[in-house]
C-alpha cells in the first residue's frame, strides 16, 4: 500500500526516481532531526518518552537539521510551501495547491506539482554535487 504523496507521485511517473530520491533524502534529514514536531515512544525502560521542543538531542540530529537547513536554503519561497505540504507534512498537491494561493483545485494541484518538481530538481542537483 502506497499511501504517502511522494511514494503515489512517482508511481504514477508525475516525479522521476531521481526526484522522489532528493525529496526522500530532505524528509529523512527533516525526520532524523526532530524537525517534525513533538514525538512520542514506548519502551520498555521507559514510557511515552517525549521531545517537545522538537530540537535536536544529539550530533546525529544536529548533522541532520544542518543538512536540512542548507537543502533549504536552496528552495525559493513557493517551492518551500509546497514541499512542507507534501513532502514533509505528507498532504496532497491539491492542499498544496490552495495553501500558495490557488482556488481551482485543478489548476493548484498542477502548479503545485511544478514546483515541487523544480524543487525536487534543485535538491537532485545540489545532492549530486555533495557525492
Amino acid at each position: 500500500m502506497h499511501d504517502q504523496p511522494l511514494e503515489r507521485l512517482a508511481i504514477k511517473g508525475k516525479i522521476s526516481e531521481t526526484q522522489f530520491e532528493a525529496l526522500w533524502r530532505l524528509w529523512c534529514h527533516w525526520y532524523a532531526a526532530h524537525l517534525s514536531g513533538p514525538i512520542k515512544s514506548m519502551d520498555f525502560e521507559q514510557i511515552a518518552v517525549s521531545r517537545t521542543n522538537g530540537g535536536p538531542v544529539d550530533d546525529l540530529a544536529l548533522r541532520n537539521r544542518d543538512a536540512f537547513a542548507v537543502m533549504w536554503k536552496r528552495l525559493e519561497p513557493l517551492e518551500c510551501i509546497v514541499v512542507e505540504t507534501v513532502a514533509l507534512c505528507e498532504l496532497s498537491l491539491q492542499v498544496a495547491g490552495a495553501a500558495i494561493g490557488f482556488r481551482s483545485p485543478c489548476r493548484g494541484r498542477e502548479a503545485a506539482l511544478g514546483l515541487l518538481q523544480s524543487a525536487a530538481d534543485r535538491l537532485a542537483g545540489r545532492y549530486a554535487r555533495q557525492a
